[in-house]
């Protein structure tokens, strides 16, 4: 069946410039969903509350990481194979670094970046005209209420960095790539609406992953934007969705650590 429908894919002569957008794509909407199992699976931990996933998530995100994965794999090996496109995902998301002194580097600006993050949630925390949502209100310590301290923590470290970056950040490192090839030069032929575009992409991304925090009042909203802007410099600067995940992580776990001691 998979050999037929590759050959079939072959015969609509697909421009291959096309076929590896649409197979990494797949591969990135495959990842997204099995990092979503991370979230999901603290569910299973005791004492948690479920509010934002259940265990009755597991099954569909299993079951879309299968089949786009499996669509990957058609597309891509209708005219190379998966682990060529595998290869270029991981290298458009900057996820194998080429020496280790790059990912030393990269460790160190996620550290960076995380540090600088927590340092402005501090500073937005103790504006007045910020108001807040009561901690007993807010659906996110309320699950988490009645579990362990290092449940806090694992709540705290894992619900949220891998999959959000994957979501909202990866796409924008694809869409560098793809502004990088030929083909992307011939569509948008001058370097300034190339820097549109991303631009473009950047703020509709923001907007979307502010929009998406707004648990918490407005001084939630006002963080979410800026750790928006700090990740999306990393990006540009690191070319690599690793210091967004460290540094995403590192300011979640400290402020966590912060509420509990």
């Amino acid at each position: 069946m998979t050999t037929r429908t590759a050959a079939l894919i072959r015969r609509l002569d697909l421009d291959p410039g096309v076929l590896r957008l649409l197979s990494v794509t797949f591969l990135w909407v495959a990842l997204t969903c099995t990092a979503l199992l991370i979230p999901i699976s603290l569910t299973l931990l005791p004492g948690y509350e479920a509010w934002k996933f259940t265990t009755r998530d597991i099954a569909p995100a299993i079951g879309l990481a299968a089949g786009f994965t499996l669509a990957a794999a058609l597309l891509a090996g209708s005219r190379t194979s998966l682990k060529a496109a595998a290869a270029r995902f991981v290298t458009a998301l900057g996820l194998r670094p080429g020496t280790r002194r790059t990912a030393t580097v990269s460790l160190a600006a996620g550290l960076g970046a995380g540090a600088l993050c927590l340092a402005a949630a501090e500073l937005l925390v103790r504006i007045p005209a910020l108001s807040a949502t009561p901690a007993s209100e807010d659906p996110r310590n309320a699950a988490v209420a009645g579990t362990s301290t290092t449940v806090h923590l694992l709540d705290g470290a894992l619900s949220a960095p891998v999959h959000e970056e994957l979501l909202f950040r990866a796409p924008l490192l694809l869409l560098l790539t793809f502004l990088a090839t030929p083909g992307a030069r011939e569509t948008i032929p001058t370097p300034r609406l190339r820097r549109t575009t991303f631009t473009a992409a950047a703020a509709l991304s923001a907007l979307v992953f502010t929009a998406g925090h707004e648990l918490g009042g407005p001084v939630n909203l006002i963080f979410a934007a800026f750790l928006a802007a700090v990740t999306t410099a990393l990006l540009l600067w690191r070319r690599s969705l690793v210091p967004c995940i460290v540094a995403h992580t590192v300011h979640n776990t400290a402020i966590t650590a912060l509420w509990l001691f």
